[in-house]
């Protein structure tokens, strides 16, 4: 369906780019040629969960990001390497310690 009207797609709720987001990735660009869309013309955005108090079990069918900035950093980089102009971030953790972490962690994916 977003290789016809829609505006952006959203792989959602991913951590670290896994294989399951780069086979969905491969799935939405099939479709795009199958409708005669350039996929460039979408918007691609991803949902990313941070746990860095460790709540979320290891079964889950996702992988959050957790760790130090620089790991954090490293999944931004990757998914902007996949082609997301926009990573939605879905902080597990309400304390100001999280939210400086990922203020951290963005000043390491922008280089600075």
């Amino acid at each position: 369906l977003p290789a016809r009207p829609a505006e952006a797609w959203n792989g959602a709720w991913f951590g670290f780019p896994p294989a399951r987001s780069a086979d969905r990735l491969a799935e939405l660009r099939t479709a795009c040629e199958a409708e005669g869309r350039d996929l460039a013309t979408l918007e691609l955005t991803a949902g990313v969960i941070v746990d860095i108090k460790g709540d979320i079990p290891a079964s889950a069918p996702f992988r959050p990001l957790s760790g130090d900035a620089d790991e954090i950093a490293r999944a931004f980089d990757a998914w902007r390497d996949a082609g997301a102009g926009t990573v939605i971030l879905d902080v597990r953790a309400t304390a100001a310690t999280a939210v400086d972490l990922v203020a951290d962690a963005m000043r390491v994916h922008r280089g600075g």
